[in-house]
């Protein structure tokens, strides 16, 4: 009885702090990504309040925005900026070149119509704030890889909208930044449970189920313990994993889901 009861509690010490470890790694997750928001933001600030770029934007002077902008850009370390008119139309963009040096970028001069078609853009593009100010955020795919986009119109002396700068990361870089930063597997999905970048090689999608339950949490307090914390079992690598599903917020609004998975240590389930 005594080795029964002695057994019970280290097994029961492996799970609550696995499942504590699991937790923190989505906490640090989240704010993370906040943190990568607030690092966006600050950039689209310094590109549209800088002197001279409203007069480019009238002149669609992509040679005096990239005089201007690209200095903020390599001092920032952003990997994309697009500049779009009035219409959301692209007519200029900063990319960094991937798998490049830091300073490795490419410029591109075009009139590109997808971002006009995006919903949050049109939402910048129209200068009408929200409870949260006039800068917007979402997902975007360009030339086949997924982005995620922070956006800021730009006005004239009048007020009036002269177009728009987005500072995006790719969402690859997101997961690998995020694997770094919380040593755990990460994946990124839509809205709908699809996945869009991972540490895995083949993640899994999330069931309409699951990302019900996660998008439908008004705050991501899912990772301090809960009722509502949306957890699964998955293999990958030939390796058992636990994944902790938490919401991907941006200016309040749900955008996608966070993956954090961990290892499953063996001892978790043990047969007594």
């Amino acid at each position: 009885g005594a080795g029964l009861i002695a057994t019970q509690i280290v097994f029961e010490t492996f799970s609550e702090r696995f499942t504590n470890q699991l937790l923190e790694s989505g906490k640090l997750a989240a704010e993370w990504m906040v943190a990568e928001e607030n690092r966006l933001l600050e950039g689209l600030r310094l590109i549209v309040y800088t002197q001279g770029v409203p007069e480019a934007f009238l002149a669609r002077d992509a040679d005096r925005l990239r005089e201007l902008a690209l200095p903020l850009v390599l001092n920032q370390q952003l990997e994309a900026v697009e500049f779009l008119d009035a219409q959301g139309n692209l007519f200029f963009s900063i990319r960094h070149k991937p798998g490049g040096l830091l300073e490795d970028y490419q410029f591109v001069s075009e009139g590109d119509a997808t971002f006009s078609l995006v919903p949050f853009v049109r939402q910048t593009l129209s200068g009408q704030p929200d409870t949260y100010g006039d800068k917007f955020a979402g997902l975007i795919q360009v030339n086949q890889r997924e982005f995620f986009y922070v956006a800021s119109p730009v006005f004239d002396n009048q007020g009036q909208v002269l177009g728009a700068v987005l500072l995006g990361v790719s969402l690859n870089d997101l997961a690998a930044h995020l694997r770094q930063q919380t040593l755990a597997q990460i994946t990124l999905y839509y809205i709908d449970g699809s996945p869009l970048a991972s540490s895995f090689p083949d993640p899994l999608p999330v069931t309409a189920v699951q990302a019900g339950q996660v998008t439908s949490q008004a705050e991501t307090t899912v990772y301090h313990r809960q009722t509502n914390e949306v957890r699964r079992q998955i293999e990958a690598l030939n390796t058992g994993y636990e994944e902790l599903l938490v919401p991907w917020r941006a200016r309040s609004e749900n955008i996608g889901i966070i993956g954090v998975s961990l290892f499953r240590n063996m001892l978790i389930n043990p047969s007594l």
